[in-house]
């Protein structure tokens, strides 16, 4: 197991953290502005190279809406992940899930969905995919 503290996007380069409240609701990359936090953000692909990993069993992609951007950081390497884990917004209104489902298929991916669950509704936009 292994827990990366980065954050990953399209490409390699310096973002800036929102620090709004709710956070798990709010959290995003700006501009810069006097209260946001400057983060280096680096691509999977990248990262994968530099650990040197030759097989993923299990990654999960819970980033609060830009699942897209951290997808297309991993152009070279999604085969080396078995079982893949994305966490969807849309229930707060960013609309990703759909897009997220046809990369994944696109990819040749078996992809699982849950059900509609009123106490999660979270849930329903969790999307699961394997080889």
């Amino acid at each position: 197991s292994l827990l990366i503290n980065d954050s990953v996007g399209e490409k390699k380069t310096t973002g800036y953290l929102s620090q709004e409240y709710p956070a798990a609701i709010t959290n995003r990359i700006e501009k810069k502005n006097n209260t946001n936090i400057q983060i280096n953000i680096d691509t999977l692909d990248n990262i994968i190279k530099k650990l040197n990993l030759k097989k993923i069993s299990f990654l999960k992609i819970n980033v609060e809406g830009f699942e897209i951007n951290t997808l297309k950081g991993l152009k070279k390497n999604y085969r080396l992940v078995e079982n893949f884990c994305i966490s969807c917004h849309d229930f707060i209104g960013i609309k990703t899930y759909t897009k997220i489902k046809k990369i994944l298929k696109k990819l040749k991916l078996s992809v699982m969905t849950n059900k509609k669950n009123p106490n999660k509704p979270w849930e329903e936009f969790y999307l699961y995919a394997k080889k």
